[in-house]
C-alpha cells in the first residue's frame, strides 16, 4: 500500500462520509481487484488543491469490465457512495487506469 496523505484538519461532518467511502472502496478492491493474482498494489492519495480535496484510490488489479458505466450500476455500495458524494457536494468517478482508479473530489 502506498499513501500520500496531506495533513489537514477537517470537520467531523466531512470526515465521516470520507471514511465510509474509503472503507467501501477498499472493501471492493479486496473483494474484486486481485482475483487470480498473488499480490497487488493499492495507492491512496489525499490532497488539497485550490479549495478542493481530492481523494484518489487506485489499484493495479484486473480493472473494470469493458462495458462498465457507473451511472448504470445498482447496489448498496455504489448508492452509498453517490449519496455521500452528494452530501459533500462533490463528484465521484471510477475509471480503468492500469487497474481501477476511483476519484472523489469535493470543495472545502
Amino acid at each position: 500500500m502506498e499513501k500520500q496523505i496531506a495533513e489537514l484538519s477537517l470537520n467531523p461532518k466531512v470526515l465521516f462520509p470520507i471514511g465510509i467511502i474509503l472503507n467501501e472502496l477498499l472493501t471492493n478492491i479486496m473483494k474484486y481487484a486481485f482475483v487470480g493474482k498473488k499480490a497487488g498494489r493499492i495507492k491512496i492519495i489525499f490532497k488539497l488543491n485550490n479549495n478542493y480535496i481530492t481523494l484518489t484510490i487506485q489499484d493495479n488489479g484486473v480493472g473494470l469490465p469493458v462495458d462498465f458505466d457507473i451511472k448504470k450500476q445498482k447496489g448498496f455500495g455504489i448508492d452509498l457512495i453517490r449519496m455521500l458524494t452528494e452530501q459533500l457536494e462533490g463528484e465521484f468517478t471510477m475509471e480503468n487506469f492500469n487497474g481501477t482508479r476511483n476519484i472523489l473530489k469535493f470543495p472545502v
